[in-house]
């Protein structure tokens, strides 16, 4: 490095090198400024940079004093940005449903994590995938509408209405050309823009009795 040069450390680690070299600069003993008062850095936000002049070590041989600027870094501001806020998360949450009603449910790539919780068991998008298939089979105009909708954090709540009439046998029952329509409660949890956790209670008992007529 010459002597017109100095280095600035960042709070990633990364090098850079800018001119920032004073002669004759007047300085205390110990080569350090001193500072008036500490600066408080609220969480989420990077803190001001710090100019420390390096003292000279006889490398350079033209007395001249080397600035190093060190700049801190706040890992908190990093963690929350992977929360979405409550409007994109309804917004995700909305996306999520016309996929599932337009039956384009390979499309669920774009909301469930290659692996997951579902009900409490550890299961995979394929599987996910090959259940809303079966459904969609099965029922070929069902459909998904969500009455209420609640977000907290990363947490999304739902009370749909299910809707559809089936052409196979589904849950267990033959078809008889009876439309039905039952409750489904969803708790799901999202973290990095998809699903990890994903929970859900329908009135399994509503759709057999409308069922078997």
């Amino acid at each position: 490095m010459t002597p017109d040069t100095a280095r600035r450390v960042t709070g990633g680690g990364d090098i850079a090198t800018r001119d920032e070299t004073s002669h004759g600069a007047h300085l205390p003993r110990n080569g350090i400024p001193k500072r008036d008062k500490a600066t408080s850095v609220p969480i989420g936000r990077e803190a001001p940079a710090t100019e420390v002049p390096a003292s000279n070590d006889g490398r350079h041989g033209d007395g001249a004093s080397h600035v190093i600027t060190i700049r801190a870094h706040n890992p908190i501001r990093d963690d929350r940005k992977a929360i979405m806020s409550d409007t994109d998360l309804r917004g995700f949450f909305q996306r999520y449903i016309d996929a599932l009603n337009t039956h384009d449910f390979q499309r669920m790539t774009e909301f469930i994590h290659d692996e997951l919780i579902m009900n409490g068991r550890p299961v995979t998008r394929d599987d996910v995938i090959a259940e809303l298939e079966g459904h969609g089979d099965a029922v070929p105009d069902f459909t998904w509408r969500v009455q209420d909708l609640a977000i907290e954090d990363d947490r999304v709540a739902a009370r749909l209405f299910n809707k559809g009439t089936p052409a196979k046998e589904w849950f267990g029952l033959t078809p008889t050309g009876v439309t039905v329509e039952y409750a489904e409660y969803a708790f799901h949890k999202v973290r990095d823009g998809r699903f990890y956790e994903m929970n859900y209670l329908i009135d399994a008992q509503a759709v057999q009795r409308q069922l078997a007529g």
